[in-house]
């Protein structure tokens, strides 16, 4: 009996083992099943897809009927707006038609929605541009508005006056379109745009996410990241750094390390913006029109634009792009120090005994102020 006993006992022992053994063999088994899986996951999972953006001037809120940022960063849009050949074209409205002298009448395109959701029709548009007023210095000049009606999908304007350039007035940033019971409009606006507000860092960043019902299809980014900074050369190290994907306003004399970058490139295309001198009027020695006939005599226009700017940009005539329709077909002012002399001696000017223009026993100079954010100007 006790033979049998510790046999049965041995063969017992052997068979706890063997289970042990297979139960072990199952479990690493199982786990490199798991580590295999895992492994298939990680290699077949995408990444979003996302663009980090800087800019030189950071707005004081994200409200888009003060600031003009949440246009840019695809937050919010407007009525209409004008395309590479500065033509006026689609964006919320549909179609448009003047009535009479002084009423516009729009129709917004059905199945239009903010980004929490609720629909956009002529009351949400009229609810908008009456806050935008408001609110917006801009629009209360630009827009010359007398009353705003709406019905279904359809929002009408008139104007107090008659008014031709209405609809190219439209294309204002303040002019966007939000939802206007949204809470903390100045934080986190609610617009109809491709990207929705994730969170604001006043004169820090953006960050924002995919809206995935936009109504002219989804943006094929997954997120984005506007990032604000007023140093030239920072902006332009954080391309370098690859800390982001496209910076604006980059200093002229970054440009050619930029450009000698294998995964950087430049675009410099005309744009509608000019660099000029605004004039205080409300100083005697500028209200002379010989003496501001003479200043913009001493201006280098063409060393300027190919020097300063190192050639990404040209010399200008006016405030106004040329392709405009209103802009000035005229040659800009060629640059002559000794004709802006003669009209410096016509307004009274004379030669001191230090060799500066004297008036009066006035020195004339001039104190001119920049800022940080448009290095070129310095």
């Amino acid at each position: 009996m006790k033979k049998n006993s510790i046999l049965f006992f041995v063969l017992i022992t052997v068979m706890f083992l063997a289970i042990g053994c297979s139960s072990t063999k199952d479990t690493e088994v199982a786990e490199q099943r798991d580590t295999e899986t895992k492994s298939n996951e990680e290699a077949t999972k995408v990444e979003p897809k996302s663009v980090t953006l800087v800019y030189s001037f950071a707005p004081t809120s994200l409200d888009p009927h003060t600031e003009s940022i949440t246009v840019r960063a695809g937050i919010t849009e407007t009525l209409v707006k004008i395309d590479e050949n500065l033509e006026i074209q689609p964006w919320l409205a549909e179609s448009w038609k003047q009535v009479d002298e002084k009423t516009w009448e729009f129709k917004i395109y059905d199945g239009i929605k903010f980004h929490d959701g609720t629909s956009v029709d002529g009351t949400a548009v009229k609810a908008s541009f009456e806050r935008a007023i408001e609110l917006s210095k801009a629009l209360q000049t630009l827009l010359k508005l007398e009353t705003i009606e709406a019905e279904g999908q359809y929002v009408t304007f008139k104007t107090t006056d008659e008014y031709p350039a209405f609809i190219s007035e439209l294309v204002h940033t303040n002019a966007s379109v939000i939802q206007v019971n949204a809470e903390n409009i100045e934080q986190a606006p609610v617009g109809t745009g491709p990207f929705k507000v994730v969170s604001y860092t006043q004169d820090v960043e953006i960050q924002l996410e995919r809206f995935d019902e936009y109504w002219d299809g989804a943006a094929k980014l997954d997120k984005a990241t506007v990032k604000f900074n007023s140093d030239g050369n920072v902006r332009a190290l954080s391309l370098q750094s690859k800390d982001a994907d496209i910076a604006y306003h980059i200093p002229t004399e970054a440009i050619q390390t930029i450009e000698q970058t294998d995964f950087l490139r430049v675009e410099s295309i005309p744009s509608l913006r000019a660099h000029f001198i605004l004039y205080n009027q409300n100083k005697p020695m500028i209200q002379d029109a010989k003496v501001r006939q003479a200043l913009d005599m001493i201006i280098n226009r063409p060393v300027i634009a190919e020097q300063i700017m190192n050639g990404h940009a040209t010399p200008a005539n006016g405030p106004f792009n040329v392709n405009l329709p209103f802009g000035s077909k005229e040659n800009f002012t060629e640059f002559n120090p000794d004709k802006a002399k003669a009209l410096l001696v016509e307004a009274g000017y004379q030669l001191n005994s230090n060799g500066k223009l004297e008036k009066d026993g006035e020195v004339l100079s001039l104190k001119i102020a920049t800022y940080q954010g448009r290095p070129e100007l310095h």
